[in-house]
């Protein structure tokens, strides 16, 4: 176990880079490996994550099976997870499909189970006589909520997503699929305020109201978003040359 100075010290790493968080404790599926390995990030996946941390508004464009929606999760996580209790983040994702989301969330609630016990606190451990306390104290498909009152919550798209609800961080997944995601997106940009920020992510469909025009007005400087442009063969796992 980690001393007080050590926790202290790791703790505000993790803290000021989520890169180093990730690559340092978490873990992640590779299809071609068939099995779990330690989360490094190739180049493209750390611009993402340095997006993320630099820019209020991203467009991030991808290929299948590219680990963006993967890398998006485990940057929310270590937001969530950092989190300081008096300033918590509430993760609001959507998408166009129900499953869609729950998934999502449930990828962000994997790498939450795999972030060190100090981060927490002592009775979150465990010992022989006692079980570990759970760091979930909502624990649904929809949503979750931790002890440093951070909370992520998944819901299809609606223009009542964000009812009751007010995010510190959108996250609107296969965002060029949603029939009324012109419309939600503008009703969440009521909801995020002066501060909150938001990521839009999708594999492109044609020219539909939310994702292309705002990749086309944005490539126009008509309005304050990043884009992050991923193509297949930067993923090194499908470029070994």
């Amino acid at each position: 176990m980690l001393t007080t100075t050590e926790i202290f010290r790791e703790y505000a790493k993790c803290l000021t880079s989520p890169i180093y968080a990730i690559e340092t404790y978490l873990e992640t599926f590779d299809k071609t490996q068939e099995g779990f390995v330690p989360f490094k990030l190739f180049p493209r996946q750390k611009e993402i994550i340095h997006a993320y941390d630099n820019h209020r508004f991203n467009l991030v464009t991808k290929p299948r099976q590219a680990g963006v929606s993967t890398t998006t999760a485990a940057y929310m996580s270590i937001k969530v997870g950092f989190a300081d209790a008096e300033n918590p983040e509430a993760i609001l994702i959507i998408a166009n499909k129900q499953e869609l989301a729950f998934e999502f969330l449930a990828k962000i609630k994997d790498f939450l189970s795999q972030l060190p016990r100090w981060i927490w606190g002592n009775e979150y451990y465990g010992n022989a006589k006692n079980e570990a306390k759970s760091i979930f104290l909502t624990d649904s498909k929809k949503e979750i909520r931790l002890p440093n009152g951070s909370r992520v919550k998944a819901v299809a798209t609606s223009k009542d997503a964000l009812r009751g609800f007010t995010p510190t961080y959108l996250v609107m997944d296969e965002a060029a699929y949603i029939d009324n995601g012109a419309e939600v997106f503008g009703a969440a940009l009521t909801a995020l305020g002066t501060g909150g920020k938001a990521t839009l992510i999708s594999t492109p469909r044609g020219m539909d109201a939310l994702y292309y025009k705002t990749y086309d007005q944005a490539k126009k400087k008509k309005n304050n978003f990043n884009i992050i442009e991923m193509k297949w063969y930067e993923d090194l796992r499908y470029n070994k040359d």
